[in-house]
């Protein structure tokens, strides 16, 4: 009876016992022949956005009526949303950023409103539509494995682009389990079942597993480089680019500018519904966007994710269990989702961040598919890290809080990301070549957003300061900031004997500069890091950041004539640290160009250095 509940239950979110969120039975491939032209012109997809005429052919189609007088069958609804999709995103993305269109024209966008509205979803093309609805077996005799599932219809015509859409099919499929699991689970729990919690959290494990063996499949038949130059940009959506800065109009819907992200694995019904169960919590720009996603599911499905986020914590539940066997289990299951989310970030980063490196597409090339800035995670990690180093203070960036010094931190960088902001490496060079200029440059620079921001950030730091050395109860925490503190001198009597105590005014001063200077270099040396990451997956569990350093060239500003291997670098003068000529001489280093993790294991460290 049990069985019966669940899986009636199952099918009032619109998940099958069999295939989950995926349909059961193989989507349509066409529509009824009153659709006829509409279905021939997605025929011929590939071949008319090579040439840049499907945006002629679009305005040729006849109108016809999407609605329930003329789509009979959910199954039908759901190839409507395939069709209008593709077709959509064909449109818009045809001539790509050189000829994007500020409307979508009624004739498209009027049924496709239509469409999504009884689905469900947005106005811009899904993963569900690109994925979930859009598959037929190669051999209907045949089990539905990866093998044997093929993309209906893409916008390329290419193996590459049909294999990446059935890795997400097949991800799908191997999740089925861990959903069933999780409905189970949340009836053991609220049963007090700990026994049988058990059981549900380790399918859930196994599942998990399984769909991480999968999403290794990718590099089979997807090429990084196909998927990135030919693939990607027709994902894209009109939120998070800067080609949209106002949106984009739909003829016949809304006469004002729609913003939408684009398509995305991370509007997978099935992973977030695993997210959810296990009460990951996610942080950073990251966090905003994937809670987004679920506004690009289907309705049904969306119910289902919102139904088991309603019930209790299950880590509080293991927690107060006391039980060894579900806590065993609970964190076994959350570190192999941890395992693929990570390895997830090392597909994206294979497939977006290295081949972005060879591009010169601007304003896509620093986003994934939905349009998400994935690189701003280091960034934000990166602040957070300093300002419990410098300043003391425990704050979530990534989760969007902050106090001023962050804050004013935060448009600082942005200021100089956004090209407001004069890059250091060239203000370094003309105050060396024409330090005369320099009342003028600071000048300008104060003036400056990103000199109204420093600041900012100087009276935000000088308060805090100030807020530490007065407060009642010292910190007990000897960070930077502290130790600074503690070295400084009475400024109301002046006293400082020995002349090496430090004023208020110069702890802001070394908190501020620690603050900027390893900003940048923590940052981009994870980015770094990310990109030999991805070029390099063999070699990951043995990573080490030093393998990435010797990699970068650094510099360095002499502040007092020191004499260094028989070379003298004079005071005033800028040290650069050929590092990367350093570090691919055979002489000192065997297999100079290879990136290899073990230079830097203590067996090794001794050969390196003879």
């Amino acid at each position: 009876m049990a069985a019966i509940e669940t899986r009636s239950t199952l099918l009032s979110f619109d998940i099958s016992e069999e295939t989950g969120f995926i349909p059961q039975r193989p989507p349509l491939s066409s529509l009824p022949p009153y659709f006829r032209e509409w279905e021939g012109l997605v025929d011929q997809l590939s071949e008319k956005l090579q040439r840049k005429e499907l945006r002629q052919a679009v305005h040729r189609l006849p109108e016809v009526g999407f609605s329930s007088e003329t789509l009979h069958s959910d199954e039908e609804w759901q190839r409507a949303l395939v069709v209008l999709s593709m077709l959509f995103q064909g449109y818009m993305w045809q001539d790509g950023e050189a000829g994007l269109p500020s409307k979508m024209p009624a004739l498209l966008s009027v049924p496709f409103h239509r469409v999504t509205e009884k689905i469900g979803v947005p106005l811009v093309g899904v993963y569900t539509a690109s994925a979930l609805y859009n598959w037929h077996m190669l051999d209907p005799d045949k089990p539905m494995e990866l093998d044997n599932i093929h993309a209906n219809v893409t916008y390329t015509g290419t193996e590459d682009e049909s294999w990446f859409y059935m890795v997400a099919v097949q991800v799908e499929l191997e999740a089925v389990p861990a959903l069933k699991a999780i409905w189970n689970g949340v009836s053991a729990k609220k049963e007090g079942d700990t026994a049988a919690l058990v059981g549900h959290l380790a399918v859930i494990e196994s599942a998990i597993t399984a769909i991480h063996r999968t999403l290794r499949r990718m590099s089979e038949r997807c090429n990084p480089k196909v998927f990135f130059v030919d693939i990607r940009p027709y994902f894209s959506g009109t939120k998070g680019l800067n080609v949209f800065p106002d949106g984009m109009i739909y003829e016949g819907v809304d006469s004002k500018p729609r913003k939408y992200y684009g398509s995305s694995a991370g509007q997978s019904s099935a992973i977030r519904a695993i997210d959810v169960f296990i009460g990951v919590e996610h942080t950073g720009p990251n966090a905003e966007f994937i809670i987004a996603m679920e506004d690009y599911m289907p309705r049904k499905h969306r119910q289902f994710l919102r139904h088991v986020a309603e019930q209790p914590p299950l880590r509080q539940y293991v927690v107060e269990s006391q039980n060894n066997d579900l806590i065993q289990q609970f964190n076994a299951t959350v570190e192999a989702f941890v395992r693929y989310r990570s390895y997830h970030i090392t597909v994206v980063t294979r497939y977006i961040v290295n081949q972005r490196a060879h591009s010169v597409n601007a304003s896509l090339d620093m986003k994934g598919t939905g349009g998400t800035h994935f690189m701003k995670v280091y960034g934000g990690f990166t602040m957070e890290t300093l300002m419990a180093t410098a300043f003391g203070q425990d704050v979530a960036v990534q989760r969007g809080e902050g106090d001023q010094v962050s804050k004013a931190a935060d448009t600082v960088f942005r200021a100089a990301e956004e090209g407001s902001a004069i890059s250091l490496e060239f203000l370094t060079f003309i105050l060396s070549s024409f330090p005369w200029l320099e009342p003028l440059i600071l000048r300008a620079f104060r003036q400056s957003e990103a000199g109204q921001a420093m600041k900012l950030m100087h009276t935000a730091a000088s308060n805090l300061i100030r807020a530490r050395i007065e407060s009642e109860h010292p910190s007990k925490v000897k960070d930077l900031l502290q130790l600074m503190i503690d070295a400084t001198m009475d400024e109301d009597n002046g006293d400082n004997p020995s002349g090496k105590k430090l004023t208020s005014e110069q702890i802001a001063g070394f908190s501020i500069d620690f603050f900027l200077a390893g900003y940048e270099t923590t940052a981009t040396t994870l980015g770094f890091t990310s990109y030999l990451l991805a070029m390099n997956t063999h070699v990951q569990e043995k990573l080490r950041l030093m393998n990435t350093l010797r990699k970068i060239q650094t510099q360095r500003h002499c502040y007092k004539t020191v004499t260094v291997g028989g070379v003298t670098i004079p005071k005033g003068a800028d040290a650069f640290f050929p590092l990367n000529i350093i570090h691919h001489m055979p002489q000192y280093w065997p297999d100079p160009y290879k990136f290899d993790p073990e230079r830097q294991v203590s067996t090794t460290i001794t050969l390196i250095r003879t």
